[in-house]
């Protein structure tokens, strides 16, 4: 994260930390602070999700844009209370749980893990199926623009447990990519990173 904007007034380090508004010695700082309280990192997850969730129901046309009243009405605020209750509950049901795979940064990352291509048998990079692991990985042929899309199934089926999610590269060419392998059974599975025509594909091994 780079920094950001000064802290808003009654604004929480979780808070300030999920809207990327730290200096970087603060997010170290604040990182170290979620490994010893467990909390925070749930916190941080919690306002993640939340803020994810609003943007897709955003997206989809379903967050209501009503315009406040010229005078304060007790009905309208009753409305809106409501309004912000079945909004909750959609975000919540929506998004009780991390996705298996994301591009988006992770509260309380366990591990990171470093992948690129070479030469010889490609055997499974094997990884804990606890918390939230960082999958760093290096394209062997990178292009333009700096987007990829990552897909992961199992190897024994073929079945997709996550398929087109959208990531960037950083300033270094890696690819930062979020597997919450507690949601994975053991096994083997194939990791696909894919721009454009070319595509790269790495095999874990989920371990319990």
């Amino acid at each position: 994260m780079t920094a950001g904007p000064r802290a808003r007034a009654h604004e929480s380090d979780a808070e300030r930390y999920a809207a990327g508004r730290m200096v970087e010695s603060e997010e170290l700082a604040f990182e170290t602070r979620m490994l010893e309280e467990p909390r925070l990192a749930s916190e941080v997850q919690a306002i993640q999700q939340i803020r994810q969730g609003l943007r897709v129901l955003a997206a989809r046309g379903e967050l209501p844009r009503a315009r406040p009243p010229r005078r304060l009405n007790p009905l309208y605020a009753l409305a809106a209370v409501l309004v912000l209750c079945v909004i909750g509950a959609l975000v919540i049901a929506t998004f009780r749980e991390p996705a298996v795979l994301s591009g988006q940064r992770a509260a309380g990352v366990s591990q990171t893990i470093f992948l690129t291509k070479t030469r010889g048998t490609d055997e499974p990079m094997d990884v804990p199926a606890s918390g939230a692991i960082e999958v760093r990985i290096l394209p062997a042929v990178a292009g333009e623009p700096d987007v990829y899309h990552a897909t992961l199934e199992r190897t024994a089926d073929g079945v997709a447990v996550a398929s087109n999610v959208e990531v960037r590269a950083d300033k270094s060419g890696y690819v930062s990519l979020y597997l919450h392998t507690g949601r994975l059974n053991s096994g083997n599975y194939l990791l696909t990173l894919v721009q454009g025509s070319r595509q790269e594909s790495f095999s874990l091994r989920v371990m319990r």
